[in-house]
């Protein structure tokens, strides 16, 4: 009997000993295979960096054209507007999100789009599939040093020397998600509060060490919305990274309208009925119609705390009725109403200013 047992824990033992023999292998072996991926990845990653050198970087719209070399039509909607990519080996990254992609020698394809591209000349040229036009892009860099107007400049704010926020020196959030939709998801009565007509503006600096500080709400909708939006703001420090190297100017903004009520004063409601007539014209080329308008939406130019809700649409409405003025050969009076919306560094006019203004 005592040998039986003898036996009986040898062979367990020996049992025990090979099953952990079993299981080291398969550690091993998990082990080589995430290494094989990663070696696998790190030589096509650099496979593809020798294949186009050139193309990972970040790259500023330069211009758009047909394929004939043509410009486009002055009431394009691409006339003047502001586009980049950042391109890495897997990512495409714009302007107005990312995308996985596949990046071939000729061509780029992500999951809706086929993009042929081209580098010539210090200039990433880019054209659809489906479409007829060039997109011609420099990378930032170059962009800048071709156009000084948007080399940084620093402002005085409140006794400090700081950059405002902008499209070539900015923060961005680590995830998937903007400061904006992390703001909404983490301020607990922002539901309550967007189906009511309110406006709500705050400034804040983001230092070139990443932490949020000096938060002015310039305009608030109650105490407790206040308090909620500042404790939100705080939660995204360490997610909101300066790419700078400057300590920032940033501004943040809610406008909340009332499904079916929507106007807080007499202006609002105005301001809505002319532009949207204006708009109906502009879109069947009834430039005549627009620019008869457009006196009427210079009446809000001294009127910008009214309307604050709804400046996009004064300035769609100044937008059309310059380009609607050009159509009419009337130049002064377009290069007027573009000014009104701003200069040279404002992509929504820029294009304009350069192409009809500058003489």
């Amino acid at each position: 009997m005592y040998n039986k047992n003898k036996l009986y824990l040898y062979i367990k033992s020996r049992f025990i000993d090979f099953f952990l023999i079993l299981k080291q292998i398969y550690i091993s072996i998990q082990l080589l295979m995430r290494n094989l991926f990663s070696l696998c990845f790190i030589l096509l990653t650099s496979y593809l960096l020798a294949q186009n050198p050139d193309l990972y970087n970040e790259w500023i719209l330069d211009k758009i054209t047909y394929e004939n070399g043509d410009k486009l039509e002055i009431n394009h909607h691409n006339y003047s507007n502001f586009l980049s990519y950042e391109i890495k080996p897997d990512v495409l990254i714009s302007s107005h999100g990312a995308a996985k992609a596949s990046i071939k020698e000729k061509y780029i394809k992500t999951h809706y789009r086929k993009i042929f591209y081209e580098l010539k000349d210090d200039q990433l040229i880019f054209r659809d599939s489906d479409d007829n036009k060039l997109y011609y892009f420099l990378t930032k860099e170059n962009y800048l040093a071709k156009y000084p107007e948007f080399q940084i400049k620093p402002i005085e704010y409140n006794g400090q020397m700081l950059v405002e926020n902008n499209k070539f020196c900015q923060a961005k959030m680590t995830g998937d998600l903007g400061l904006h939709q992390f703001l909404t998801n983490e301020i607990p009565s922002y539901k309550r509060y967007s189906i009511t007509n309110q406006f709500f503006e705050a400034r804040f600096v983001l230092t070139k060490e990443n932490k949020i500080q000096d938060i002015e709400i310039l305009s608030g909708i109650s105490k407790s919305f206040d308090k909620q939006f500042i404790a939100a703001l705080l939660k995204a420090e360490g997610k909101l990274k300066n790419k700078c190297d400057r300590d920032l100017l940033m501004t943040e903004n809610f406008i909340f309208v009332e499904m079916g009520n929507g106007y807080v004063n007499r202006d609002e409601k105005d301001l809505t009925q002319i532009t949207s007539q204006m708009t109906k014209d502009f879109d069947k080329n009834l430039f005549k119609n627009v620019v008869d308008a457009y006196p009427q939406v210079l009446k809000f130019k001294d009127k910008t705390d009214q309307i604050r809700r709804f400046k996009y649409r004064y300035e769609n409405a100044l937008l059309i009725s310059g380009i609607s003025f050009l159509a009419l050969g009337q130049n002064k009076k377009a290069c007027e109403s573009f000014s009104l919306i701003g200069d040279k560094i404002n992509f929504k006019v820029r294009n304009f200013l350069i192409d009809f203004c500058e003489n």
